[in-house]
């Protein structure tokens, strides 16, 4: 044997590593991460995951800390004011859930002008026996990702219908193509981590990387920059460029899953085509040194055409001109060819949204009599949205299981714009919010700005109370709690009045309020005003109070058979009052059903044997079924 290989004979063997050994290696970073993040849970570090959150007894709405999933670093970021859902939801519910951004929120009105809120007056007014629930989900500043990622949750709320105005925001919306809230470039990726992003560990990485990198985004006050000037990164995107295309695959391809989705669930979907100014917003970067003609002068060449009254010319070069804009805040056509091209595919309804405001501008040119900037329309505007939803709804049968009114559409949008309850309160804050925005970038840069002491009023209380909403130093709730004392100080019935429909309309848990007001105006004799916020909160919920009520101002009016509908059911609450029972007995005396009439006179009596006039009522009634 040479010594070669006695050495190798006495050289130690090696011990192989057991495999304990990598399981331990393996499981000790799973180990460590979930530590730490029991260990941010039990300091309650981070955001609540949730996306629904309870509100009342009775109602819960969408999270609003659910956009901190969407916006890093901002310190006010967008919530939804119109998520109101019933926790559980009624057998004659009729559920309709909007999904979109701040043309979907209804912005500068917010809810107090949404076309979602002309949608919810309608279908109450077509279907009083029904429960109708609109929620809207919509927030400022989002795209399809969001939507997409808060679908899950929205289909378990059990929808009849979910409707769509979405697709302006896909390049510099929360985590859009041009966003600086861009996570990554992929959109598998930007899945993922929006999927992980619950995780408190997650959370509390995201922070320390965003202190470090110094890039944490101003917010808070108005003077901080309004929050798409913050959120948009890339400020020239080129027509047919990279980002361009990659902001169209990146519509496509959410909301090819959204109504993979959404067909998966049985749930049916009307998505609307978008409309934006063309006509009076000229492009904000007209792209110079391009292959496309600059933007500004496809304008001035659509001006030269509406000059001429050749207005399909003048339309179709302003689009162009808003297509070729470098700055992508109003959504390019393509957008709106991906919208009927999919809602087809997946056998879902389109709207024409776009075609419907078209029909209803100056010239068939949408322009400044139906929007308020570059976007979002005016109240009008909504309202056109609203029915054009209305339409397709009607056309295709997505209608509540329940007995409707003979009315048409028509007949009732009348009604609607007559009692939209558009308060002088309303009108200031969405003024002041569209002054806020066209004193920002694109519409002014650096010295261009004002301070806000300068575009902002103070003159009246409405002024006053409407900054100190936007300055968050009071909620929108009490705001108008606080101008309905006002009012009520002013003796201005009729404003005291609006403030608190218009409070029940905005928010489904003020009910209380609604009774209280009623009740003061029915003690100062003013009647009619008191049957409007009656009305209000009847819609929002019907109880002993505001259908007993409402039964005794239609018998004052001789509407019988209404007067019987809402006594009957206040008893149906508390089948003891005789105040109920006597108006009862009054009103089936007006249909001159008397022997029904005596039945509940008696019973009226039997209660409370010494009620005003019952025993005179009961005298007559006798009298008449005996001749």
């Amino acid at each position: 044997m040479t010594k070669q290989k006695k050495a190798a004979l006495n050289k130690p063997l090696k011990k192989k590593t057991p495999k304990l050994f990598y399981i331990i290696l393996f499981l000790l970073p799973a180990v460590f991460l979930i530590l730490i993040e029991i260990t941010l849970l039990l300091f309650d570090y981070g955001d609540n995951p949730e996306e629904w959150v309870s509100l009342s007894n009775d109602i819960e709405i969408l999270n609003p800390d659910i956009s901190k999933r969407y916006f890093s670093g901002i310190n006010n970021p967008p919530f939804s004011t119109e998520s109101f859902l019933l926790k559980h939801k009624p057998d004659n519910s009729f559920r309709v859930i909007v999904l979109g951004a701040s043309s979907g929120a209804g912005y500068p009105y917010q809810n107090s002008a949404s076309f979602s809120k002309y949608i919810r007056k309608y279908l109450r007014l077509s279907y009083p026996d029904n429960t109708i629930e609109v929620a809207n989900v919509s927030m400022a500043a989002v795209n399809s990702y969001t939507m997409l990622d808060l679908l899950p949750g929205i289909i378990e709320k059990k929808p009849d219908l979910i409707l769509i105005y979405l697709g302006h925001n896909e390049y510099y919306g929360a985590l859009g193509a041009g966003s600086a809230q861009s996570f990554v470039s992929s959109r598998l990726l930007t899945k993922f981590v929006l999927k992980i992003n619950e995780f408190r560990t997650v959370q509390f990485i995201k922070n320390i990387l965003m202190k470090i990198s110094g890039s944490m985004i101003k917010s808070g006050g108005t003077d901080d920059g309004t929050l798409m000037a913050q959120v948009a990164s890339e400020k020239l995107i080129e027509l047919n460029s990279e980002i361009y295309a990659k902001g169209l695959d990146q519509f496509e391809g959410n909301m090819r899953d959204i109504f993979s989705i959404c067909k998966e669930a049985g749930v049916n979907v009307i998505i609307g085509t978008l409309a934006s100014n063309v006509k009076d917003q000229a492009p904000f970067n007209p792209v110079k040194n391009s292959s496309f003609p600059p933007a500004d002068k496809v304008y001035d060449s659509a001006l030269i055409a509406m000059n001429k009254s050749d207005y399909p010319a003048a339309d179709s070069l302003f689009t162009y001109a808003k297509d070729l804009d470098g700055l992508r805040f109003r959504a390019p056509e393509k957008i709106n060819e991906i919208i009927t091209t999919l809602a087809k595919e997946y056998g879902f309804i389109s709207a024409d949204i776009k075609k419907e405001m078209k029909l209803k501008s100056l010239n068939n040119i949408i322009g400044n009599d139906l929007m308020t900037d570059h976007l979002h329309p005016n109240i009008h505007g909504y309202q056109i949205i609203g029915k054009s939803f209305l339409k397709e709804m009607l056309k295709n049968g997505f209608l509540p299981d329940g007995k409707i009114t003979s009315r048409n559409l028509d007949s009732i949008d009348a009604e609607i714009k007559l009692n939209y309850n558009f308060t002088k309160f309303d009108s200031t804050i969405s003024d002041f919010r569209i002054r806020i925005l066209k004193n920002d970038w694109p519409y002014k840069t650096g010295g261009q700005r004002l301070p806000k002491s300068r575009i902002l009023n103070s003159k009246t209380f409405e002024d006053k109370t409407a900054i100190d909403v936007l300055d968050n130093k009071i909620s929108r709730r009490d705001a108008r709690l606080k101008l309905a004392e006002y009012y009520l100080n002013e003796k201005n019935y009729i404003l005291y009045a609006d403030v608190i429909i218009q409070l029940c309309d905005e928010f489904p848990t003020t009910n209380d309020f609604a009774n209280k007001t009623a009740a003061k105006l029915i003690s100062l004799k003013e009647y009619a005003l008191a049957e409007k916020v009656l009305q209000s909160g009847y819609y929002i919920n019907k109880d002993m109070f505001n259908t007993k009520w409402l039964g005794i101002i239609n018998l004052s009016k001789n509407n019988f058979a209404l007067s019987i509908y809402h006594l009957e059911l206040s008893m149906s609450f508390d089948a003891n009052d005789p105040q109920v029972l006597f108006n009862l007995a009054a009103a089936y005396s007006g249909i001159k059903n008397f022997n029904k009439a005596l039945e509940i006179v008696n019973q009226c009596l039997k209660i409370s044997p010494n009620y005003a006039n019952a025993a005179d009522i009961k005298t007559q009634l006798e009298k008449i079924i005996n001749k």
